[in-house]
């Protein structure tokens, strides 16, 4: 009988490892949480079509890992080359800016779009991290023929990934 009792208490710790270890396994795998604001707009003169898309993208390994990061993707469609310049803006504040910026003069088409990223361990910021994205697009001959929207989210470098 003590035989058959240290057999089973045996057999209870090896359960007992193995779902611990798979509990910590799944809990060090990264979390990576999207959001994508995307809608159509329409200039304010001329009703001319365009749409833009806003995407921010949060890694979270676990605290204090240097993995821990993300990017911001800011797009757009604005009207003709010939009439409208289309203008993207992606931006991250991490103690510092990092910036990227396009617009349709200078790649000659009505399709834009900017692209920042970020890697950081916890312990390197105070505070949040800011994410922003602008879009517009504008008449050249009438500059107030415009439609223009942005957005903000902040990443608090943790498994809650991006917030308004």
């Amino acid at each position: 009988m003590k035989r058959k009792s240290v057999k089973i208490v045996a057999l209870a710790l090896s359960l007992i490892c193995c779902f611990s270890t798979a509990v910590l396994l799944a809990s060090a795998e990264k979390q990576t949480q999207t959001y994508e604001f995307s809608d159509n707009f329409y200039t304010s003169r001329t009703s001319t079509r365009g749409s833009y898309s806003a995407v921010y993208v949060g890694n979270y390994y676990g605290a204090g890992n240097g993995s821990n990061g993300g990017n911001v993707t800011s797009s757009a469609v604005g009207g003709s080359v010939s009439n409208f310049e289309t203008y993207v803006l992606a931006q991250v504040i991490i103690g510092s800016r990092i910036k990227d910026e396009e617009n349709s003069e200078d790649t000659g088409s009505n399709s834009v779009s900017a692209k920042v990223s970020f890697n950081v361990s916890s312990q390197s910021i105070v505070g949040t991290v800011n994410g922003y994205t602008e879009h517009i697009c504008r008449g050249l001959s009438d500059s107030s023929d415009v439609w223009m929207y942005n957005t903000l989210m902040y990443w608090n470098n943790n498994q809650n990934g991006w917030i308004h």
